[in-house]
């Protein structure tokens, strides 16, 4: 799995900004500790009863006394500008990149002669703008690698099971059937439940549906041919191509008696499937007249799984991915 830019960048920063706040506050304490007898000495007034407070620069933002030291301030210049670039603005001028982080030119051109070097900024030949680099793609790449479907999942799931009050489940492709690997049950007393690890069809449950429908046409074929059907290929096939389009499933009866479910799915930053997200139990409690908000909740449910993903877009933003 891939970052983008962007979200690499989000990432680094957080890192980054961390590291500085923790010197920052650990170069005063240790600096205060060294001179508490000195300042003593000159004020007669106990440490902990003088009073510290924040500086204000131009421009807003607020310094402690101490500031950082050189080099840490150079780090954070150059995040600033790997923070310029985004979906909307992919180069840029020297000139609004200055703008952007309010430094002057030739600084900005020193930063930029660094990054560049770095392989974290590259200059387009033909228009001299600058755009993120190819080392942000591979140490993306890498941190793409860290990013595990569940850990992920898990907040938006606990969240539309208290929503919903229905079982939440997670489905994988897991070779020609689906696999829950996760799940967070009905808090009702009459609930749907799957066992972890349980291999179930595609070809019948909201779940497997919306895994199968976003497969290769030959893939589509072969499962067709082998797994139980309870429509004939040609509808179970415009069914398919309606679930790609509006990013839902529903079934009702159709695996189990007395059970329905709906699904929606939840696509990694490469736009392909990774999972489906479902919602599952009674079929007396799946009301036709509330099924309009089930599929509200359950479809920014599993954007939200995806844009944590690195999947950049709302699937209104890009039909047919």
């Amino acid at each position: 799995m891939l970052l983008s830019g962007t979200q690499f960048i989000k990432i680094l920063s957080d890192v980054f900004l961390n590291v500085i706040t923790k010197y920052k506050k650990f170069s005063i304490q240790k600096k205060l500790e060294n001179n508490k007898n000195e300042i003593y000495n000159k004020t007669k007034v106990p440490l902990n009863e003088i009073k510290f407070h924040w500086i204000e620069r131009k421009g807003g933002e607020k310094l402690e006394n101490n500031e950082a030291p050189k080099g840490i301030r150079t780090l954070q210049r150059a995040i600033d500008i790997l923070n310029c670039f985004h979906e909307e603005d992919r180069e840029l001028t020297l000139t609004e990149i200055s703008q952007k982080i309010e430094l002057a030119k030739s600084t900005t051109t020193r930063l930029l002669s660094t990054l560049e070097s770095n392989h974290f900024v590259e200059k387009n030949p033909m228009t001299a703008k600058y755009r993120l680099g190819r080392q942000l793609y591979f140490i993306g790449h890498v941190a793409g690698q860290s990013i595990e479907l569940r850990p992920v999942a898990e907040p938006t799931m606990k969240r539309l099971r208290n929503q919903t009050k229905e079982t939440v489940n997670l489905y994988v492709l897991d070779g020609n059937h689906r696999t829950c690997v996760q799940q967070y049950e009905s808090t009702q007393s009459v609930k749907h439940m799957v066992s972890i690890g349980q291999k179930l069809p595609l070809t019948v449950g909201a779940g497997g549906k919306t895994l199968l429908a976003h497969q290769e046409k030959d893939y589509i074929e072969n499962v067709m041919g082998e797994q139980p059907m309870i429509h004939s290929k040609v509808d179970l096939k415009n069914e398919l191509n309606k679930i790609v389009e509006e990013k839902y499933a529903i079934s009702v009866d159709e695996r189990e008696a007395g059970t329905s479910a709906a699904a929606s799915p939840v696509f990694d930053i490469d736009g392909n499937i990774t999972a489906a997200l479902s919602v599952s139990g009674p079929s007396s409690r799946f009301n036709p007249n509330e099924l309009p908000e089930l599929k509200t909740s359950l479809v920014a449910a599993a954007v939200e799984i995806s844009n944590n993903l690195g999947y950049p877009f709302h699937f209104n933003q890009a039909q047919g991915k």
